[in-house]
């Protein structure tokens, strides 16, 4: 039984962090103008905090952590005129990703 909730409990935390929002846009304007939206973007949503936690075999333990909700971003994008696409025209510098929480 613990092994089934260790499974349930690592898939989720994966599925989670590995949410993000994607790094790559497409829409209006140049990239400069791109990341100044995003920024504004970054200031304006809320911040959502969540948690998720298990039991091993050696205890249990509990992760917190917070970031941009990730619907209010991607509509505050869009109504900027930004839409996340693949191949997008428009990447966040990988040192300025953001992981926002569903």
């Amino acid at each position: 039984m613990k092994t089934i909730i260790n499974v349930i409990v690592g898939v989720t935390a994966v599925v989670v962090l590995t949410s993000c929002v994607p790094s790559t846009y497409s829409g209006p304007g140049t990239q400069r103008q791109f990341l100044e939206a995003r920024y504004q973007c970054l200031r304006e949503v809320k911040t959502i905090t969540n948690s998720y936690g298990g039991y091993g075999l050696y205890g249990g333990g509990l992760n917190v952590y917070s970031g941009p909700s990730c619907g209010e971003l991607a509509s505050c994008m869009a109504l900027k005129g930004y839409t996340m696409d693949e191949n997008g025209k428009f990447s966040v510098p990988p040192d300025q990703e953001v992981r926002c929480v569903r």
